[in-house]
């Protein structure tokens, strides 16, 4: 599933051919809009289908992306709503995603993210919990996913962490 202008599409067939999704990927083109929810959710009815075919299959998404969603679901943004709403239709998608027992791993390519394993000294994904679990106790939170969305910061460039959370996955850098 890729991102395209505001929408997902399926670019390639479930496989286990890697060689197929090599070559899928090598056809892909960056836009700079990322509606990371429309594709988490595309991701999820390939995966239904699939599941339809052989129920025995053990899915894997692997989210490549810099993981700055920008583009809200549609129905997230209704008449009358003021607020542009991605991150958190990222965590509903991702929420679905875990129910429905499926692995997930966000690899972000922002090169930008280095900065978080370099100074805290850990791996990406434990370095954004250690820096969420920190911001949570000093903001007085309970959950860091709540303290992600309270501060903006963390709200531009957890989007990976975020996803790989509230998913049961794990967030990963491209250089890892």
């Amino acid at each position: 599933v890729a991102f395209k202008d505001s929408g997902a599409v399926e670019v390639q067939a479930p496989t286990t051919n890697w060689n197929k999704i090599y070559r899928a990927l090598g056809r892909l083109k960056i836009s700079g809009l990322t509606p990371l929810a429309e594709a988490l959710r595309k991701a999820i009815e390939t995966i239904q289908r699939e599941r339809m075919r052989n129920d025995d299959i053990e899915p894997l998404v692997i989210i490549v992306s810099d993981f700055s969603p920008n583009i809200p679901l549609a129905q997230s943004v209704g008449p009358g709503h003021q607020e542009f709403t991605p991150i958190q239709d990222i965590i509903r998608t991702s929420r679905m995603l875990r129910k429905a027992h499926v692995r997930v791993a966000a690899v972000n390519v922002d090169p930008e993210q280095t900065k978080w394993s370099k100074f805290l000294k850990r791996p990406y994904h434990e370095a954004l919990e250690l820096a969420a679990t920190l911001r949570t106790r000093k903001e007085g939170l309970e959950d860091p996913i709540e303290t992600i969305l309270a501060v903006d910061s963390f709200r531009r460039t957890f989007g990976a962490y975020v996803v790989a959370r509230t998913s049961g996955g794990r967030a990963y850098l491209s250089r890892d």
